[in-house]
C-alpha cells in the first residue's frame, strides 16, 4: 500500500511540474496564442501532463476515497457521467481534436477533480504543497522580468499578456501560505514580501475582483494582530505598512510600471460588462436542454463578441452545455464542502481552507475572471485544499509542527 502512495506522488509530482513548464512557456508567447492561436510544442507536452494527473486522480479516488465523507464520491462519480453524457452526441468531434478533452468543457478536467482524494495522504500531501509553494516564487520572478520588460504607458492588455496566467496562479495559491504562519520569522518576512510584490501583479491586470480578494487575505492574516490593540491603533498601523510596501515598490524599478496599473484600475472602476453578458446569455438559454445540455462544441451569441463558448458564472456556463443537474451536482458539492466540519481534526496549524472553497464559490458565481473549471494549475490547488478541508483523516500521526 506504502509503494503505490509513493507512485501516486510521484504521478502527480511529475504531472503538475510538467504543466508548471507549459504555463511559464504559455505566459511567454500569450500573445501569440490568444491573438494567433499558435500553439507550441509545450501544449502538447502539457497534455501529457494532464494524462499523468487524470491517473493519479483515478488512482487517489480508489485509494483514499474512504477518507471522505461519501458525498465527495457521489459527486465526483456524478459529474463524470453527466458530462460523459453531455459529450457524448459530440464525441466523434471531440476525438479529431483529443486535447479538448482538457479543456473547461473536457471530460478529462472532471476526471481530475479527483485529485482532491490525495489531500487524505499525509506523509506524501505535504510534498506536493512545497511545489506549489515554491512555483509561486518561480512565477512572481519571471512575471517581473515580463513587467519590467513593457514598462510603463502600457495598456491592460499588454499587462495581461505580460503575467496574466501568473497572477491568477499567485492569486488562488499564495495567500494559504501567507496563512500559514510558522516560528520562522524568516520564512515568515519572505512571504509577506512576496504578498506585496504579488499586489504589482494584481494591479496590473485592473482587476477589481482580484484587488478585494487581496485584501481580504491581508486583512484576514493581521486579524489576530488587530484584536491585540484598538481600533485607532489597528488602522494606523495598516495604514503605514500598506504605506511601506507602496513606498518601497513605487521607489523600486517598477515604479512606473505601478503608476499605468493605478491608472488602467481606476479607468475599470465603473466598467460592468458581466451584468450585459449574463442578461443576454439567459434570453439564449433553450429550456429544451435543461437535463441533458446542449454539449461542450456549442456557442452562443454575444454581442459583444459574436460567437462565444464561454461565461463569467461557472455554474450557469455548466448548466447550459452539461445540463442543469450536472452545475446542481458541482454547486452542492462546493457548499457542502464550504459548511462541512470534519469530525477529527488534524494539523490545527492549517489555516484558510474554508476561506478559499467560499472565494471559489464567488469566483463560479462570477465574481472572479480567468477562472473556470480547468486543468490549470491554480485549479489543481483548489480541489486539492477542498480535500484537505473535507478530508475525515483516519488517525492523527501528523506532525503538526512540520512545515510547509
Amino acid at each position: 500500500m506504502k509503494s503505490l502512495n509513493k507512485t501516486i506522488f510521484y504521478i502527480i509530482y511529475l504531472g503538475i511540474s510538467i504543466n508548471a513548464l507549459k504555463t511559464y512557456f504559455e505566459q511567454r508567447d500569450l500573445e501569440f496564442v490568444l491573438v494567433d492561436q499558435i500553439f507550441l510544442w509545450y501544449f502538447r507536452f502539457g497534455f501529457y501532463g494532464y494524462i499523468l494527473i487524470s491517473v493519479a486522480a483515478l488512482l487517489s479516488f480508489i485509494t483514499y476515497r474512504k477518507q471522505f465523507p461519501g458525498y465527495v464520491s457521489f459527486c465526483y462519480v456524478g459529474l463524470i457521467l453527466l458530462v460523459c453524457l453531455a459529450s457524448w452526441n459530440d464525441f466523434g468531434d471531440i476525438m479529431k481534436n483529443p486535447s479538448f478533452l482538457y479543456s473547461s468543457k473536457g471530460i478529462g478536467a472532471f476526471v481530475n477533480i479527483g485529485i482532491l482524494f490525495f489531500a487524505a495522504d499525509k506523509e506524501y500531501f505535504p510534498k506536493i504543497l512545497k511545489l506549489f509553494y515554491y512555483l509561486c516564487f518561480v512565477f512572481i520572478i519571471a512575471g517581473l522580468v515580463n513587467l519590467r520588460k513593457i514598462g510603463f504607458g502600457s495598456d491592460r492588455l499588454q499587462y495581461l499578456y505580460a503575467i496574466r496566467e501568473f497572477t491568477v496562479y499567485l492569486i488562488w495559491v499564495f495567500p494559504f501560505f501567507l496563512l500559514q504562519e510558522g516560528d520562522n520569522k524568516y520564512l515568515n518576512k519572505i512571504n509577506l514580501a512576496a504578498f506585496f510584490l504579488i499586489f504589482v501583479f494584481v494591479l496590473s491586470t485592473g482587476s477589481r475582483s482580484y484587488l478585494i480578494i487581496y485584501a481580504l487575505y491581508f486583512i484576514i492574516k493581521f486579524k489576530n494582530y488587530f484584536k491585540q490593540k484598538n481600533v485607532i491603533v489597528s488602522l494606523a498601523s495598516m495604514s503605514l505598512l500598506l504605506l511601506f510596501g507602496f513606498f518601497v515598490l513605487s521607489n523600486s524599478g517598477f515604479g512606473k510600471t505601478i503608476e499605468g496599473a493605478f491608472n488602467i484600475l481606476s479607468e475599470r472602476t465603473v466598467e460592468d460588462s458581466r451584468s450585459n453578458q449574463i442578461i443576454e446569455f439567459i434570453s439564449q438559454f433553450n429550456l429544451d436542454y435543461f437535463f441533458s445540455g446542449v454539449g461542450p462544441l456549442k456557442t452562443w451569441f454575444w454581442s459583444a463578441v459574436g460567437p462565444y463558448a464561454f461565461l463569467d458564472n461557472q455554474f450557469l456556463l455548466i448548466g447550459w452545455w452539461a445540463g442543469v443537474p450536472c452545475a446542481a451536482i458541482y454547486a452542492f458539492f462546493l457548499i457542502k464542502s464550504f459548511f462541512f466540519k470534519t469530525e477529527v481534526i488534524v494539523r490545527d496549524n492549517i489555516k484558510g481552507t474554508q476561506l478559499i472553497v467560499g472565494l471559489w464559490i464567488l469566483a463560479c458565481l462570477g465574481f472572479a475572471i480567468y477562472v473556470s473549471v480547468s486543468t490549470d494549475l491554480y485549479y489543481y490547488f483548489i480541489s486539492l485544499i477542498i480535500g484537505l478541508h473535507v478530508c475525515r483523516f483516519s488517525n492523527s500521526a501528523v506532525d503538526d509542527n512540520e512545515e510547509i
